[in-house]
């Protein structure tokens, strides 16, 4: 049966503008790290204002009702 799970996770935007995760935490091993292997692959372009301030998410997964 599926469950929920919550996965909690703080990451920075590098000077090349590649995300880079520093701390994830979850519930389910196999979502937390798909969640950094997607939010790892994310190049929002170059980001020459240096590192953005750490950002906190919160991702709910939930299972579909029907």
């Amino acid at each position: 049966e599926k469950t929920p799970a919550d996965v909690r996770v703080s990451l920075v935007v590098d000077l090349e503008g590649r995300v880079k995760v520093l701390e994830c935490q979850g519930t389910n091993a196999r979502l937390a790290e798909y969640v950094v292997r997607k939010l790892e692959s994310i190049d929002i372009g170059e980001n020459p204002d240096g590192i953005w301030k750490t950002t906190h998410l919160l991702i709910k997964f939930r299972p579909e009702q029907g």
